[in-house]
Order: C-alpha cells, then sequence, then structure tokens
C-alpha cells in the first residue's frame, strides 16, 4: 500500500514537484509510464491519498467510480473531462506543430502559461516520441461517467489564474460529484507544493506528507 500516489500531468517533470516526487509513488503520463499503465498500476494499488494534476486529474476522473474505492482521499488539481473544452481543438493543433519544430521551446512556453517559471524543459529532448503521443492523446481523450453515489472524500482544486483549464471546468466536475469539496486556489495551472500542502490539509484534516 503507498500512503500517496501523485499523477502528473502532460511535462509535469519531477522537478516541478521535487518532494511529491521522493514521498510519493509518482507517475508522469507517456514519459515514464502510458495512460493505460497508469491506470493499471491505479486499479491495482490502494492508499491513503491520491492526487491528480491535470492529465493526471483526467486520468483519475476516468475511472473515479472504481479508485474511490481503493484510495481514502482524493484530489484533483485542475481536472478535466476533456482537453479540448478548455483549449481550442486548432489550439492542441498548433501545440504538436510547434512541438514538431522544437519541442524545448513548446514545453518552456507551455511552462510559462502554467504559470512555471525558471523550470528547465531540456530534459523534454529525450522524450519527443512520448510527450507528442500525449498531446495526440488529449485531442480525444473524455472522461464519461454517471456519478452513482456519493464523493466526499473527493477534493478538487482549481486556480482562479489557470490559463489551461478554466476555473468553470473544475466547477463543473465538483458539481457532479455528490458531496465532493471543492476550493479556489491563488494560483495558475500549476499549483507549487507549498500551497498543495496547506490547502490540502485545510481542507481534509490529513496531511500530504
Amino acid at each position: 500500500m503507498n500512503r500517496l500516489t501523485f499523477v502528473s500531468g502532460w511535462a509535469g517533470h519531477p522537478d516541478l514537484f521535487p518532494r511529491l516526487s521522493q514521498a510519493a509513488q509518482f507517475l508522469h503520463p507517456f514519459v515514464l509510464q502510458t495512460p493505460e499503465e497508469i491506470q493499471d498500476a491505479l486499479r491495482a494499488g490502494e492508499g491513503e491519498m491520491l492526487v491528480g494534476w491535470s492529465t493526471g486529474a483526467h486520468l483519475v476522473l476516468k475511472d473515479l467510480p472504481e479508485l474511490s474505492k481503493r484510495y481514502e482521499q482524493i484530489v484533483l488539481i485542475a481536472p478535466f473531462y476533456q482537453y479540448t473544452r478548455c483549449l481550442y481543438r486548432s489550439t492542441v493543433l498548433k501545440m504538436i506543430e510547434n512541438f514538431d519544430k522544437n519541442p524545448v521551446r513548446t514545453v518552456r512556453a507551455f511552462y510559462r502559461t502554467c504559470g512555471v517559471r525558471g523550470a528547465d524543459a531540456s530534459w523534454c529532448d529525450a522524450y519527443r516520441d512520448e510527450l507528442r503521443a500525449g498531446l495526440e492523446f488529449l485531442l480525444d481523450s473524455e472522461a464519461v461517467f454517471a456519478p452513482d453515489k456519493e464523493y466526499p472524500h473527493v477534493l478538487v482544486l482549481a486556480g482562479l489564474s489557470d490559463q489551461i483549464v478554466p476555473v468553470s471546468e473544475a466547477v463543473e466536475i465538483a458539481g457532479k460529484l455528490p458531496r465532493a469539496q471543492y476550493r479556489a486556489l491563488t494560483t495558475g495551472h500549476y499549483v507549487p507544493e507549498e500551497e498543495l500542502e496547506k490547502s490540502v490539509e485545510e481542507a481534509t484534516g490529513r496531511s500530504l506528507f
């Protein structure tokens, strides 16, 4: 049993979450595991807390009815039903085009939009194929399920300055999960670990680390 499992987002390198990458079972979509491998790992696991950010939250959301049986607390940071509900499909296609030309520059620009400052993006050059496949995945992946029970142990977090996933998406998701908690943060798409730790503890009474 893993006390803490963290599912990162597209280009969510461990350097963005230095404490979480050490303290948690750290899953990185497309780079370390395929989406299918992540879903298999989550379904086979169990633990005290499962946290997903962005694409990670999307993957958890896709399997939420099952995963809610296995994890005592689930935290969804900037979750989305479908990426192209948040960004125009043409925007994602343009991102793929830019990525093909210069992956490092594209990831660096993505970090700026997320609200990450000063992060190194050079690592992504070694994962061109994996990250490009991730963008292709995000064009069509959709979380669809009919909530058939209450979710008091689910916390949905959204950054008020998020330029990737609008607050309205997180509000809608939280509203469709009976008894789920929702909390708005004064952040962008990226939530620093200190802010995440504080928000989780205030909302749930549980320590992240």
